[in-house]
């Protein structure tokens, strides 16, 4: 009986190991024959586009970058679900970029295509302020911190913001503040920002009237014609004669405008917001006016 079971067990285990034997033969003829295939398929898909020009808006997301782009391989037939963008080159003058498209197929070919990107509604990065660049005393993180920039591709990118150079005139309130953005599509934007300092005591700018516009910056084109200053006002605030407490003023027809703007010259202009109180103290903020073509 013992000399049976033994027999059986030999078998048994025979049986296992040619069952072992034949999964590995067939696991090396399996990769073989990817191998073999791999070796012999060295021809990567074609990639095609139903236009070589791509109109889009900014706006757009990534899947109106891949709108009529295909990828077929001679061996693995449609591979369009491989594809990716590889690259997005600098925004041109016209408002064009290149886009390169990558695709692959089973064996590891690679193939790559170009085309043209037109956006019909980019435009610069733009600047804004959160102030108006105006200060008792001099502190050159506050004037940087009023500063924002946003892009039409990338969103805010105000922490891309670099100080170019900072010119400090002794003989003037003014001094001249540089910066520059760069975007990821390569476009460098500068702009000059002028601080004033007021010659006044920490008492007195403490107390003197206080100018809150709606925004302290921004862009209009050449030939618009020029709109009704106090539009952007939103408060003004005084303190109550002989008492610490502040009131709102409710008209603005006291507020003395002056504007620099010249809507038939692109530049930076400012608009002068002043307001004097009962007790002969003054009040100013500005508007920064960019006119472009």
């Amino acid at each position: 009986m013992k000399k049976e079971t033994k027999q059986k067990k030999n078998q048994l285990g025979f049986h296992m190991w040619k069952y072992v034997v034949l999964i590995g033969l067939l696991a090396i003829v399996g990769l073989a024959s990817v191998v073999t295939r791999k070796l012999q398929d060295r021809v990567p898909p074609v990639i095609s586009c139903d236009t070589d020009i791509l109109t889009i808006s900014v706006e757009d997301d990534e899947d109106a970058l891949l709108a009529g782009v295909t990828a077929i391989d001679a061996v693995d037939g449609d591979v369009s679900d491989t594809l990716i963008i590889e690259q997005i080159s600098q925004i041109r003058p016209d408002n064009s970029c290149s886009i390169t498209y990558g695709a692959f197929d089973n064996s590891d070919n690679v193939a790559k295509y170009t085309r043209t990107i037109q956006y019909t509604d980019y435009v610069p990065p733009k600047f804004s302020l959160t102030g108006d660049l105006i200060y008792q005393t001099w502190n050159m993180s506050d004037a940087l911190n009023c500063i924002h920039v946003r892009d039409c591709l990338d969103g805010d990118i105000t922490n891309k913001l670099k100080l170019y150079s900072y010119k400090e005139n002794s003989s003037s309130p003014y001094h001249t503040l540089n910066v520059y953005v760069t975007n990821s599509s390569g476009e460098t934007v500068n702009q000059s920002f002028m601080v004033e300092l007021l010659s006044l005591t920490a008492d007195e700018y403490a107390k003197s009237p206080k100018l809150a516009l709606s925004e302290y910056l921004i862009y209009q084109k050449v030939g618009d014609d020029e709109p009704d200053w106090k539009e952007y006002l939103e408060s003004l605030q005084v303190i109550i004669p002989d008492s610490r407490e502040w009131e709102e003023v409710d008209s603005f027809q006291d507020v003395r405008v002056t504007s620099s703007v010249d809507f038939s010259t692109p530049g930076m202009y400012e608009v002068t917001y002043n307001y004097t109180d009962e007790a002969e103290r003054t009040g100013k903020t500005r508007l920064f006016v960019i006119v472009e073509e």
